[in-house]
């Protein structure tokens, strides 16, 4: 670029700059995270469904199309998707609530949430993993632990009296 300065009475002041201008096409953030469960907020019995909802923005100066988001609690093998049809230049969106049903019997603690956001046609990916859910403890699991007692009862019966044999009939084989 050539910056020209100059007024009416003296020399033109001309210099050269090298100016790069490098707005970012495609650029989208996980702004927030909520989970909640059953009146528990963070936390969550196991067994019980955990829903999370999704704000991205986009900062990128394009707007994005069929953004996918997903989350998931890899240490228990759950995971849920939604689409978002479309996210104008510098707006947000929400996915609306994701459902994830935790195993029935897991050990209780402190889990750590992935959010991933894919996007540009599957070329590019964000990655939010700030986020852990408190698993609590299912009574049931504990009742389950319990050994059952099975009660068979064995009834003998006798076998049942057999007919007197009769004599056989002489007369018949002469």
């Amino acid at each position: 670029m050539r910056l020209v300065i100059a007024d009416r009475d003296h020399d033109a002041i001309i210099q050269n700059y090298d100016l790069r201008l490098d707005a970012q096409r495609h650029l989208l953030r996980v702004d927030d995270v909520n989970l909640f469960s059953a009146g528990h907020g963070n936390q969550v019995v196991s067994g019980d469904p955990l829903l999370a909802n999704v704000r991205v923005k986009n900062l990128g100066d394009r707007n994005e199309d069929d953004v996918k988001v997903r989350v998931s609690v890899l240490q228990l093998g759950v995971s849920g998707t939604r689409y978002i049809d479309n996210i104008r230049s510098d707006k947000s969106e929400e996915t609306g609530n994701l459902y994830l049903k935790l195993p029935q019997c897991v050990d209780a603690g402190d889990y750590g949430v992935t959010v991933e956001v894919t996007y540009d046609n599957g070329k590019r990916l964000v990655n939010d993993r700030s986020q852990t859910v408190t698993v609590l403890k299912n009574d049931a699991c504990d009742k389950k632990d319990e050994p059952q007692k099975i009660v068979v009862e064995v009834i003998q019966q006798t076998p049942p009296a057999q007919p007197p044999q009769q004599p056989a009939d002489d007369s018949a084989d002469n």
